[in-house]
């Protein structure tokens, strides 16, 4: 040890509970454990319970809230690591991935199976295994991108492109979780929208972190998509080839 680091534990008032790193402060440089309070009682355990409560709730309206005004600056600040307003981005595809599928099962109990057989079968897949496949398919949507914009103004790795995709494909299923009771009565123009929405908003983020222009992104970013939509389709044929008949 240095005479430096022996001279900054001298300073130090305590050592840390957790970690057992020198402590200099309420809270610890090392591990962020509060030494606020020497014993446990009541008082601590809920203001620990409501610290986290708020927090949470914090972040969460945070990045709900900017991913719908700028969802360019999330991905951005989230790389470039300044990261404690948001939630961690798969955490976020996650929850808004099982809002989603809680929609679509609420609207299933209130208005039933499709009366066709070919589209019930096809709603009870998607059910039963759409999301997995959405969560499988965004590490391609990722690597896809890659290759599309490694010459755009800010080049970025494929687990930068997987932060954009968890973001943005999650933030597009809580929109659609929203909108599904609307965009079921709009019929055809429900479903075009279904489909228009992942590009159109993945596109925006694209052109925020990205820096590119919207006139070559949005081709790139709808090439991707199809690609992806293809390939999964083909590997569900492959697996359960009695859902395409008729």
């Amino acid at each position: 040890m240095s005479e430096g680091e022996r001279e900054g534990e001298a300073d130090a008032t305590a050592r840390c509970r957790s970690c057992n790193a020198p402590l200099y402060g309420r809270f610890c440089s090392a591990c962020g454990e509060s030494h606020a309070h020497d014993r446990l009682d009541l008082a601590l355990l809920a203001e620990d319970a409501l610290e986290g409560l708020i927090n949470l709730d914090t972040r969460a309206l945070r990045t709900i809230g900017d991913l719908t005004v700028t969802p360019g600056n999330v991905c951005r600040d989230y790389i470039e690591g300044r990261r404690i307003h948001y939630i961690n981005p798969f955490k976020y595809a996650l929850a808004t991935f099982a809002f989603a599928y809680l929609c679509s099962q609420l609207l299933l109990y209130l208005h039933g199976q499709p009366a066709d057989a070919y589209v019930a079968r096809w709603t009870a897949f998607q059910m039963r295994w759409g999301q997995a496949l959405n969560f499988v398919a965004m590490p391609l949507v990722a690597a896809l991108m890659l290759p599309l914009f490694m010459h755009a103004t800010r080049k970025l790795r494929w687990i930068e492109h997987y932060v954009i995709i968890l973001f943005g494909f999650g933030h597009v299923a809580l929109l659609t979780g929203l909108l599904k009771p609307l965009l079921g009565e709009l019929g055809v123009g429900g479903q075009l929208l279904t489909g228009v929405l992942p590009v159109a908003y993945l596109s925006w983020m694209v052109v925020g972190v990205c820096e590119t222009r919207w006139w070559t992104t949005i081709p790139r970013v709808l090439l991707v998509y199809v690609t992806t939509q293809l390939i999964t389709t083909g590997l569900v044929w492959l697996v359960a080839p009695s859902l395409f008949a008729n």
